[in-house]
C-alpha cells in the first residue's frame, strides 16, 4: 500500500505553519516595538538634559 497525502492534510500543515510564522512575525515586531520605544525614551531624557545644561550656562 502506497500513502498519499490529500488535499486537505496539506491544506492543514499549511495553515499550521502560517500561523505559527504569523506569531513568530508579530513577536518581532513587538520586540522591535520595544526596543524603539526605549530609544526613544532615552532620546527624550538626553533632550531634557541638554535643555536644562542650555540654561544652566545661561544663567552663568
Amino acid at each position: 500500500m502506497i500513502p498519499f497525502i490529500g488535499i486537505s492534510d496539506a491544506k492543514k500543515v499549511i495553515n499550521t505553519a502560517l500561523q505559527n510564522y504569523e506569531a513568530q512575525q508579530w513577536q518581532m515586531k513587538v520586540e522591535k516595538l520595544k526596543k524603539i520605544t526605549a530609544f526613544e525614551e532615552n532620546l527624550k531624557q538626553q533632550l531634557s538634559t541638554i535643555s536644562k545644561l542650555k540654561t544652566a550656562l545661561l544663567r552663568a
